[in-house]
């Protein structure tokens, strides 16, 4: 291929490459990773928190932007007799922590994000795992989380059985 050829097919190339960002390009500056996932999560709990006596957690319509669909349904308007994410019926948190496990094997479209923070002065650790592939539009949505012995897929499967809500 003569030189002239291949520097036309070269700026074709980055032309179409050029493109292809340029239309791209903003979804995957909204997209959030795993760590601005719980963090907004967080926020959007402190917001749902202080505005109301319903926890973000069994709001499905709110819900539903952070975690699995079938999770933010079941969970929806169920009285489980505290707040799961910050573990306790009421909350004063301070020294929060959200931070990738660097522990975790690298999944392609699975993390877990670790997060630590004191209530009311106690520590609470939780784990998150979150996918992507199996996620609504692809984003990365929480799966389930490991918190003091318990799991929210427990919580899950509990609302199943107690569907009027527990306490226990």
């Amino acid at each position: 291929m003569p030189l002239i050829g291949l520097v036309h097919m070269l700026k074709r190339l980055l032309y179409t490459i050029g493109l292809s960002v340029g239309l791209i390009g903003p979804a995957l500056a909204e997209e959030l990773s795993p760590v601005q996932v719980v963090t907004a999560l967080y926020q959007a709990q402190e917001k749902s928190f202080n505005e109301g006596p319903v926890p973000l957690l069994i709001d499905g319509p709110k819900a539903r932007q952070y975690f699995f669909n079938d999770k933010a349904d079941i969970l929806n308007g169920i009285y489980i007799g505290y707040d799961p994410l910050y573990q306790g019926q009421d909350a004063e948190i301070t020294d929060m922590t959200i931070a990738l496990n660097a522990d975790f094997p690298q999944l392609t479209g699975t993390a877990v994000v670790d997060v630590r923070f004191r209530n009311f002065g106690e520590w609470v650790e939780m784990t998150y795992v979150l996918h992507r592939e199996l996620a609504d539009e692809g984003v990365w949505q929480v799966f389930d989380i490991e918190f003091d012995g318990g799991t929210l897929s427990a919580l899950v499967s509990l609302a199943h059985t107690h569907p009027g809500g527990f306490t226990d």
